[in-house]
């Protein structure tokens, strides 16, 4: 009976034993070693919690406030009218319609009641005005320091396994945003073991893509990041519209047409809008910038410089003094249907729209793109046909234009064609007819610009899904 008691309780030691080396077995798959695993009230744990706060800045053009936002969708009053708020792209509509007119006091009244939304997710349903404005009341001023952390985001999901040692249980879980690893991390507890599934991705303010390999390296990644970037906690819609531009990225929106009109433009609290309005711009790659009228043609510089909310877009052209300065980029939506471009001098503004997208163009021709192509031999400097490129195919052309329409492709056999720049607006018609490869230039151009020695057009094919077609001519 001794002998039997012993053996089953030499049994019942090895089972337990077997037990517990699988469980640390299963523990370990999961996670990392011991020294790597989260703790609850750690340093990173606490820069886990602040990265993954609710940020309420995103919707400070309706609720004024940064610590709480607005659960979308919901409905607002913006200058009398009404706009059904379903996503945060719906906010530039909201923009959109304070900026129509440059006069007016910009109102917006929320259509309540609407819940709002904490730092920590909790949520509150509000039922009016008054009641919202106590919680604005409660919040921080306009830029002030809060421990949010908005300069990195984790790029979702992000696995993990804990290890309750009270419970001796272990769980996997799959966390697929940022309420859900604040509310995880928030509930750890002393007891409790956890492990990250590593790599995991990370991307900056600044669109910088970074991995973790291990709680050291996260935790440097986030302390590095953290207070980099502006985290917009202003309740200016407009000042982060230009947190990624930079100079190619205005160069090409300009470039996108030849014709850019004058929206707004507001010197020393007047409004000047109206004494421009038969102006048209075209912002030349190269530097130039010709402005037309029914009457006249200026020509002029410009340049950009600088990087994202602090680029610098200087305007000299003899004349137009009330254009002539150095402005910052406030805003680039060409997006929109307005294809807007924004320009600020502390409360001076200056804002040209995309007459090609608006339609709101005067009908003035750009640069005289007869009296360029006349002027000497021409090469095609590129030719791309949507995401193809069949500039080889051109490679040994001289295209050679007269005054008369008429233009010759010479690869060594001159092949004839017509020229025709259409006075109904900036586009100029090529036919080769149908001799290979120079008919694939055989269509209406858009100008897209114009100097002496370089001449941009563009091309969409409405029957080809939109594809859009470019040729660059160089002069020889």
């Amino acid at each position: 009976m001794k002998f039997t008691t012993k053996f089953f309780t030499f049994l019942l030691l090895i089972l337990i034993s077997t037990l517990t080396s699988c469980r640390e077995e299963e523990f370990a798959f999961e996670g990392v070693a011991p020294e790597q695993s989260l703790s609850a009230g750690s340093n990173v744990a606490n820069l886990l919690v602040r990265t993954s706060y609710n940020d309420g800045s995103k919707d400070n053009i309706i609720d004024q406030a940064s610590c709480i936002s607005v659960q979308l969708p919901v409905n607002v009053i913006v200058n009398g009218t009404e706009v059904m708020v379903n996503t945060e792209d719906d906010f530039d509509l909201i923009e959109d319609i304070f900026e129509q007119n440059d006069d007016d006091e910009d109102t917006l009244d929320i259509v309540f009641p609407v819940t709002i939304i904490f730092p920590d997710f909790s949520e509150e349903v509000v039922l009016n005005a008054t009641e919202l404005q106590e919680f604005v009341a409660d919040c921080s001023g306009e830029n002030q320091v809060d421990e949010d952390i908005e300069c990195i985001d984790f790029v979702y999901p992000v696995s993990i396994s804990i290890f309750n040692s009270n419970t001796e249980e272990i769980k996997t879980m799959t966390l697929p945003n940022d309420k859900a690893l604040f509310n995880f991390v928030s509930a750890l507890e002393n007891t409790d073991v956890v492990n990250i599934k590593f790599p995991i991705s990370l991307v900056r303010a600044d669109g910088m893509e970074l991995t973790a390999t291990d709680l050291e390296s996260l935790e440097n990644q986030i302390e590095n990041a953290n207070g980099t970037c502006d985290e917009d906690d202003d309740n200016d819609y407009n000042d982060d519209d230009c947190g990624d531009c930079d100079p190619t990225q205005l160069e090409d929106v300009f470039a996108s047409c030849t014709e850019w009109v004058v929206d707004g433009i507001i010197r020393n609290d007047t409004n000047l809008t109206n004494l421009y309005n038969d102006l048209s711009f075209s912002f030349q790659v190269d530097g130039t910038l010709v402005v037309n009228s029914a009457t006249e043609t200026l020509i002029g510089n410009w340049t950009a410089s600088g990087s994202g909310n602090l680029i610098n877009v200087e305007i000299s052209v003899q004349g137009l003094d009330d254009f002539n300065d150095i402005w910052l980029l406030n805003e680039i939506a060409s997006e929109n249907s307005q294809g807007r471009v924004n320009l600020i001098i502390g409360e001076d503004v200056l804002r040209f729209d995309n007459a090609c997208l608006s339609g709101n163009g005067n009908g003035h021709i750009p640069q005289d793109i007869s009296q360029v192509l006349t002027d000497g031999n021409w090469t095609v400097d590129s030719f791309m046909e949507g995401d193809t490129d069949r500039t080889v195919d051109f490679n040994a052309y001289v295209l050679t234009f007269d005054i008369d329409g008429n233009v010759i492709a010479d690869n060594g056999t001159p092949t004839n064609g017509t020229w025709n720049e259409q006075n109904g607006g900036p586009f100029i018609e090529f036919d080769f007819g149908m001799v290979p490869p120079i008919d694939q230039i055989n269509k209406d151009w858009t100008i897209v610009s114009v100097s002496d020695t370089r001449v941009e057009l563009s091309f969409i094919d409405s029957q080809d899904f939109g594809r859009k077609d470019t040729l660059v001519l160089g002069k020889q």
